[in-house]
């Protein structure tokens, strides 16, 4: 009994695990690490953050801030283009 419970939870972290290297592979910007955004990000001046992370990731890239998927726009043009469009007009849902 032990045996096949502890099967069940190896396959069932395995598959989580595979599951979270597909999403990490499938965004363009840093890893998902909190700690390693800490890292990253400068508190007192996160702009300035961001912006060098754009010279790495191009002018759209994403960051996992916490529980938060954020995508973030560097370039002046495409921020007026999708703030031009009703999809991007709302606020982000709060956890």
């Amino acid at each position: 009994m032990d045996l096949i419970l502890l099967w069940l939870i190896t396959l069932v972290l395995g598959y989580w695990i595979f599951k979270k290297f597909k999403e990490w592979q499938s965004t363009t910007g840093p890893l998902g690490c909190p700690f390693r955004l800490f890292a990253i990000l400068n508190a007192k001046l996160p702009h300035l953050s961001l912006t060098e992370l754009s010279k790495t990731y191009g002018s759209i890239y994403s960051v996992q801030m916490g529980n938060v998927f954020t995508v973030v726009l560097t370039d002046h043009r495409l921020v007026r283009e999708a703030f031009s469009k009703e999809t991007f007009s709302g606020r982000a849902r709060c956890f």
